[in-house]
């Protein structure tokens, strides 16, 4: 039997610009150890004493599950809206194919802490936890594999698989002498082995997250994240002030570089970065510790921690940009020169960009994409008698806004119209900011569609990276170039140049790199 759970916002919590997490109020003590959520409305709690909490509603309403244990339970990781699993002390493994409706108690074959799951589908999933222990199943968890690699001192922490073969997973063994060492190891054969990526003293492992097979997250107990963008070959350390620690960390898929990590430590706060953690702004702070963090995209999402605290956001913890307003040219104006500038008004709040799509069709089934931090665009060398049809997004540190409503304008034939002159050539801007650490931006134009290179050299002329290499239509571009996407994981302090190059355009510009 369920019984129904009626909460009450009590807090609105606004930190940083309009920052806005809404504590919820459930009248429950017990530590809330683990959210989960499908969508932005079913999603569940777990925590001490066996506890399960679900919800349908976004939160309105939660509903006390019967989980059948009274052991503490770590993690919670639903498949769909049907299936999902529950794992936590003294190897308690539990299933749901009905929602949470009824759960049964899965055979493990072990008596010691799992802290992790990562589950595929509704047949493949894999927990990990005290003593090295790694579980495998393929048939829903009828039956469990063991795919214990490590000696029994080895505390898995975190497991995360992106597929059936690529996993890794984040650990700590507690070394006496010399104290917490933290390990990640990799596998690429579904878990029969593991290979060794990152040895840490003194730096535990406590979550570990990827967006993809490339890029990953690691979040240290000691106020460091680790960052990878080869799959885990190199993890390049970004260390915090004041030396916290940190639990749980989450990249929203839709915006690579955008996420938020909870601090279990002194400050008990939620933090945000928008440039894939090499900067981060506290977003809330709470009087009791965080435990877990989860959204289900950019705008929803819910954290958990010490004495039943749960918090809530449906904006990503601040606001998201308002909607440009086009401005030029009018809708449905008819123009005589192949030539047009693209105006709209400014969005707010603090935005960093704008993403504008040209097409052919009202739908945008295709259309190209540019991105630039002006509030125009010119266009060049369209084609005649054509109608063309644009719109508008803005980012700010939170994500990408609505698009715009959509323009029209049509090129007519010579003497049609409105005439609109304007000579656009190549021009290589300087970068901004100059000196930088470690992100700075590059902006270009390109008269004509063609292909394009931009690169980075080092005083000796040696290529760093490539920034641009590909066609381009006519337009004023912009690319991020962060030291994070460098595979090395230093790059010197001193003089670098910047080279724009195409069939028959070559500029370099010089750019410093301060440490």
């Amino acid at each position: 039997m369920r019984k129904t759970v009626l909460f009450v916002a009590l807090l609105i919590i606004p930190l940083g610009i309009n920052a806005q997490w809404i504590q919820q109020n459930i009248p429950y003590t017990e530590d809330f150890l683990a959210v989960h959520f499908v969508d932005s409305n079913i999603g569940w709690i777990c925590g001490n004493n066996g506890l399960i909490l679900h919800t349908t509603n976004a939160g309105s309403d939660w509903f006390e599950q019967v989980s059948g244990t009274n052991s503490t339970l770590r993690e919670i990781e639903f498949v769909s809206s049907q299936v999902g699993w529950a794992c936590g002390a003294a190897g308690i493994l539990l299933y749901t194919a009905n929602g949470g409706n009824s759960w049964e108690t899965q055979q493990s074959g072990v008596s010691t802490t799992l802290f992790s799951i990562s589950a595929l589908d509704s047949e493949n999933c894999w927990v990990a936890g005290l003593n090295g222990k790694i579980l495998k199943t393929t048939d829903g968890g009828n039956t469990w594999l063991s795919q214990s690699y490590f000696q029994e001192n080895f505390q898995i922490m975190s497991l995360y698989f992106w597929n059936s073969t690529r996993g890794w997973l984040g650990a700590v063994i507690h070394d006496p002498p010399i104290g917490p060492i933290g390990l990640i190891y990799s596998t690429t054969n579904g878990g029969i082995s593991w290979n060794q990526q990152f040895w840490g003293l003194g730096q535990p492992l406590t979550d570990i997250f990827f967006v993809d097979e490339n890029n990953g997250w690691g979040a240290v107990n000691n106020s460091d994240i680790l960052i990878t963008s080869n799959g885990g070959n190199d993890w390049i350390p970004k260390s915090f002030s004041p030396n916290y620690g940190f639990s749980s960390y989450r990249v929203i898929l839709r915006i690579p570089d955008s996420g938020w990590i909870i601090n279990y430590g002194n400050s008990n706060d939620i933090r945000f970065t928008s440039d894939g953690g090499n900067t981060w702004s506290i977003q809330t702070q709470a009087s009791v510790r965080f435990f877990d963090i989860y959204f289900v995209e950019q705008k929803y999402g819910w954290a958990v921690g010490e004495n039943g605290l749960l918090v809530h956001t449906t904006n990503g913890g601040g606001v998201f940009p308002s909607t440009p307003t086009l401005v030029s040219p009018i809708n449905n104006q008819l123009l005589k020169s192949d030539t047009v500038n693209l105006i709209w008004r400014s969005a707010t709040p603090l935005i960093t960009g704008y993403s504008v799509n040209i097409s052919t069709d009202s739908l945008f089934t295709t259309y190209t994409d540019t991105l630039i931090t002006d509030t125009s665009l010119t266009l060049i060398n369209l084609e005649l008698n054509t109608k063309y049809y644009w719109r508008v997004k803005a980012l700010n540190e939170i994500g990408w806004g609505d698009y715009s409503d959509i323009g029209s304008f049509t090129i007519t034939i010579t003497g049609i119209g409105e005439d609109y002159d304007s000579k656009i050539e190549f021009v290589l801007s300087q970068n901004y900011p100059n000196p930088f650490n470690p992100v700075t931006r590059i902006k270009y134009t390109v008269p004509s569609r063609q292909l394009v290179s931009l690169k980075v050299f080092d005083v000796l002329g040696r290529e760093v990276i490539t920034l641009v290499n590909e066609e381009k239509p006519a337009g004023v571009y912009e690319v991020v170039f962060n030291v994070a996407q460098l595979s090395r994981a230093e790059m010197a302090s001193g003089v670098y140049y910047y080279q724009l190059s195409s069939e028959n355009f070559v500029q370099t510009k010089k750019m410093i790199y301060l440490k």
